[in-house]
């Protein structure tokens, strides 16, 4: 893929929790020095979210600071790990399993949702900017 135009991928999911549909992923490839705006919210199966790795998610990392909601606090860990330093990974089949923390609606269907921010570094190349992205936890991410 080496020029810089999109590309279309198709493929067929079947899992616990979605039976065989059809989606596409569309992949930009951006030329040297560009990035894309993040996307600001992401729906993720329950089931297989044990381990969501936020900093992936986000796809910047620039000596920044994270904010989420309290009550998610017992689902949230930071990595002290020399290797993984400032990792941050939710537990959100946990999250979506407590009944504690209310039911929402995405798109019909029952969910929970987790808002994270992360605040960069004003001395980062991002220069103190703000990014967000909601999390959407459910059992149907089809819709």
């Amino acid at each position: 893929l080496a020029s810089s135009r999109t590309h279309t991928l198709t493929y067929t999911i079947a899992s616990r929790c979605v039976s065989e549909q059809k989606r596409k992923v569309y992949l930009e490839m951006l030329k040297n020095d560009r990035m894309r705006p993040l996307r600001d919210t992401i729906a993720v199966c329950y089931k297989h979210a044990e381990a969501l790795h936020i900093n992936q998610i986000f796809g910047i990392e620039a000596n920044g600071s994270w904010w989420y909601p309290l009550e998610m606090e017992d689902y949230i860990s930071k990595s002290t790990s020399p290797i993984h330093s400032g990792a941050v990974v939710m537990n959100g089949k946990g999250i979506y399993e407590d009944n504690s923390i209310l039911l929402s609606s995405y798109h019909g269907v029952n969910a929970k949702t987790v808002k994270f921010t992360y605040t960069t570094d004003n001395s980062s190349c991002l220069k103190g900017k703000s990014y967000s992205v909601v999390i959407v936890l459910t059992e149907d991410i089809t819709r």
